[in-house]
């Protein structure tokens, strides 16, 4: 809320200074002397409202007005963020699954042809550890090649069944504690949640990936991971586009350095990763994402 004219200052500059930092913000101007002309110059520069100094009681109308308008559009913005989000990742994930299929078949052919010609080379020939070394390289390809097109969803999913969340966690911890640094604790805390659908399988590698991301953003440290499980109920659609509804809700929380806004905003990017070169493939949280958006729930980060 601005005075129209102070002192070595003036509502016009005071906007421009707004819209530069906080343009979602909205600018109401009083005045005690503007003509109609200057008023209207105001709004057309991005002011919100104006109001005559002797007109102040409406001042509490105005002010409730403009932040349920600027709430309104600000989820607006949001919403229109991610159906574009969800339109990028659809159509990445169409390309991404078109090359891996001709890919995947390339692979087989040279791991067949690897096969034969390692069977045919007589024990202790000098091309043998060159061929069983190509062959594992195709191995790890293929697994690659697997994670793709689970990504993209070429591959037919598995039929969801009813879930126990508490049996899903707690068989997901017991393969994860033997497998975390020492100095990270592991902490599950469960309230009553109802029996979901979804595909347990794919709930358990979702927890293997989070978890696994969050020691590795602890480092060589003590650190925390909690999970916590409850119970979630929105009214509107929520973050992901999520329906209105019941829903259970995981959680899992660390005690890591946290990530910028750039690099938040681009987590769930397919091949996006921070990760130094051979040690990601930038697939995981689009997974994540893609699974749980398949299972009729969202995934949502904050740091």
């Amino acid at each position: 809320i601005s005075d129209f004219n102070l002192p070595g200052f003036s509502a016009i500059q005071a906007l421009d200074l707004m819209r530069e930092s906080r343009p979602e913000v909205p600018f109401i101007v009083v005045s005690g002397s503007i003509g109609e002309e200057q008023a209207v110059e105001l709004i057309r520069h991005g002011a919100s409202d104006f109001l005559m100094k002797d007109r102040l009681a409406w001042l509490s109308h105005v002010v409730r007005r403009e932040l349920r308008d600027a709430a309104l559009r600000e989820k607006q913005r949001r919403l229109e963020r991610e159906v574009r989000h969800l339109q990028r990742i659809e159509a990445l994930g169409s390309l991404a699954g078109g090359i891996a299929h001709n890919f995947r078949n390339v692979l087989m052919a040279v791991r067949g042809l690897g096969e034969m010609a390692s069977e045919k080379l007589p024990v202790g020939h000098p091309a043998a550890l060159d061929l069983s070394q190509m062959l594992e390289a195709t191995g790890r390809t293929e697994q690659l090649v697997n994670k793709i097109l689970k990504f993209s969803r070429k591959e037919s999913p598995t039929l969801a069944e009813d879930i126990d969340l508490h049996e899903v966690i707690n068989n997901s911890i017991a393969m994860l504690r033997p497998t975390l640094p020492s100095m990270i604790q592991l902490q599950y805390e469960g309230r009553p949640c109802a029996i979901c659908c979804g595909f347990p399988d794919e709930v358990e590698q979702i927890i293997l990936n989070l978890c696994n991301n969050a020691a590795q953003a602890i480092g060589q440290r003590p650190g925390r991971i909690a999970l916590l499980l409850d119970k979630y109920e929105n009214s509107d659609p929520g973050p992901g586009l999520l329906a209105p509804g019941k829903y259970c809700r995981l959680r899992v929380i660390d005690d890591g350095p946290g990530m910028d806004e750039d690099v938040q905003e681009q987590i769930f990017e397919p091949f996006f990763t921070t990760k130094p070169a051979g040690e990601g493939t930038g697939l995981g949280l689009a997974m994540v994402q893609r699974s749980m958006t398949e299972m009729g729930g969202t995934v949502h980060c904050d740091s």
